[in-house]
């Protein structure tokens, strides 16, 4: 864990990189039709029309129609982000927001509507989500590895072999978030990244270390 934290500095300074910004006259968005995603279509609008651009609405897109943002309720897509989570991708000719559930869709519409308004250019709101969600994984890995930590401890102490598949559960847990944030950081970063440390930083490369944890918490008591 250490050796971890010795990198929070260089990953706080791992910046996304994201492209130039493009103008986007008019931005298509196709989403069910509900209550929730009104509300929050009409506040992507609202934020679309502080920066001189417009928003069309469109329930059931024609074929062959492309949509700027798709928002779908697939709570398979959105594994792993709970319920009302959601997920933001990239497609061939635009974006989607895959919620958990429809209140999820709606987070996605609002945290979409919210990077706008504050200035983030339409073509780097994925870059921007991503960056958010990264970060949610960094803490969820954090709050996984503390729960094995003590359990562990706890195990040691009253040689309680329950305790110990508790600890090795929770660090499972960690390593998976870990992956996540491995796998999230690398998609706008040019990795390794430059730091002040002896070797470039890389999330990817401090995952053995992660499995590592596993393997001690697996150890006789």
């Amino acid at each position: 864990m250490k050796h971890i934290l010795s990198h929070l500095k260089v990953l706080t300074a791992a910046l996304l990189l994201c492209g130039a910004s493009l103008p986007a006259a008019e931005v298509t968005v196709a989403a069910p039709d509900s209550p929730l995603l009104r509300f929050a279509q009409g506040k992507l609008e609202a934020a679309l029309q502080q920066r001189g651009d417009t928003l069309k609405r469109v329930s059931n897109p024609a074929p062959g129609q492309t949509a700027a943002l798709s928002v779908t309720i697939d709570p398979a897509a959105a594994d792993g982000v709970g319920p009302e989570g959601f997920r933001l991708a990239l497609q061939r000719n635009g974006r989607m927001i895959a919620g958990g559930d429809e209140r999820g869709a709606m987070y996605g519409v609002l945290d979409v509507a919210e990077q706008i308004r504050l200035g983030t250019p339409w073509n780097k709101i994925e870059c921007e989500l991503t960056d958010i969600e990264a970060w949610c994984a960094y803490g969820a890995y954090f709050a996984e590895k503390l729960r094995g930590g003590v359990a562990l401890a706890e195990a040691r102490a009253t040689k309680d072999v329950r305790k110990q598949q508790q600890a090795v559960t929770a660090l499972e847990k960690a390593l998976g978030h870990w992956q996540r944030l491995a796998e999230l950081g690398a998609r706008f970063n040019r990795l390794p990244v430059p730091s002040n440390s002896i070797d470039p930083f890389s999330w990817a490369s401090l995952t053995p270390a992660v499995e590592r944890d596993i393997a001690t918490a697996r150890a006789g008591l």
